[in-house]
């Protein structure tokens, strides 16, 4: 702590105190396995947070730093709040959070927080000078449309950032029209303008398949092949996640003899059932400020059997669930136009349409 009062008085021009009860406190988050630098993140955030009182306060010029059940800087006549919570630890709990909110997708969920942990585990290794195993973080997502593929992989995009492989975290979400150029020689570059905007976060494909349309579509084939040249350039800077059907990605994958190599993590989405269809139901018109009425569930559950039961491509259509929401909330409006009494935020069974 004595650099961080000499950084203070120095740097900031001011008294600056720490009492030893501040040390007593930081003992408690020392790691010996890691050394110092599981203090080091620590003492900067208080200095971080030190700076920004002093730039606030000009008019203080002398200050404590103490703890007694929280940090606290104290002044000759006011005292301030000194948060050491890394915000990424904030970051990873709101990705938790949202993380157990889906409904299904738990093969989904439980293979992206075993590569954290891999990932987090590698992190330490290279800190101990250790030698790592490197796994590719670039993913093929395969399944029906609206199965939550783009939903889990902006979570991706947050997850990498938190755990410091992505510096940013930014998810650039494209399809063949976003890569693919109308004459000879506008493809590459219009191609290397969506990688760099995504460098730092990820690059999320969708209908990835799209890109190869078979041997005679060059302009396709420039793109992959930049693409491809891209993820080696960039391995440290860039995830590439690319979404499709699972019999078409299957047939992309031979478009270019770096694509299957480069992807060996194919996470594979599921339809939903109508048990599922039925949760996500509940969650969307809850997200809305409505609920739906007990009497309701079976029949709805029931309906969505029925559908899931076609085997239709769009059956496991999370986006099913949400029309039909919608489609009550609308029906229901009439309802409430010709009975005041009714319940403004209850969806009843009459409300849907279940044909």
């Amino acid at each position: 702590m004595a650099k961080l009062v000499e950084k203070c008085r120095v740097q900031l021009e001011v008294d600056f105190k720490v009492e030893t009860s501040v040390n007593d406190y930081l003992k408690t988050l020392y790691e010996p396995g890691d050394g110092m630098d599981s203090l080091t993140p620590v003492v900067d955030k208080i200095y971080n947070d030190v700076v920004d009182v002093v730039l606030k306060n000009d008019e203080y010029k002398s200050f404590v730093l103490k703890y007694s059940d929280k940090l606290e800087l104290l002044s000759d006549v006011k005292s301030f709040d000194i948060n050491i919570i890394d915000d990424s630890t904030k970051e990873r709990a709101e990705i938790q959070a949202e993380l157990d909110s889906i409904v299904g997708l738990d093969m989904v969920k439980n293979y992206l927080l075993s590569l954290e942990n891999h990932l987090r585990v590698t992190q330490i290794r290279k800190q101990k000078g250790l030698k790592t195993s490197e796994v590719s973080k670039h993913m093929i997502f395969t399944g029906n449309p609206g199965t939550g593929k783009t939903t889990i992989a902006r979570i991706v995009s947050r997850m990498m950032k938190v755990c410091g492989i992505l510096k940013q975290g930014q998810l650039v979400e494209v399809t063949r029209a976003d890569l693919v150029g109308k004459y000879v020689g506008h493809t590459a570059p219009l191609t290397m303008d969506v990688i760099n905007s995504a460098l730092g976060g990820v690059l999320f494909i969708d209908e990835a398949y799209s890109l190869y349309r078979g041997h005679d579509d060059s302009f396709g084939l420039e793109a992959i092949d930049t693409i491809v040249k891209a993820m080696e350039d960039h391995r440290d800077d860039l995830i590439v996640i690319l979404a499709g059907y699972s019999k078409e990605m299957e047939d992309f994958l031979t478009a270019n003899s770096g694509l299957k190599s480069r992807f060996a993590n194919i996470i594979h989405f599921d339809d939903y059932t109508g048990e599922e269809l039925m949760l996500i139901a509940k969650s969307i018109a809850k997200g809305k400020d409505y609920r739906i009425d007990d009497a309701a569930l079976e029949p709805l559950k029931e309906y969505f059997d029925k559908i899931q039961a076609k085997h239709d491509p769009n059956a496991g259509n999370g986006r099913l669930a949400r029309n039909l929401v919608e489609a009550a909330i609308l029906k229901q409006s009439k309802r409430l136009l010709d009975d005041e009494a009714a319940e403004i935020d209850l969806l009843i069974i009459d409300d849907f349409e279940l044909k």
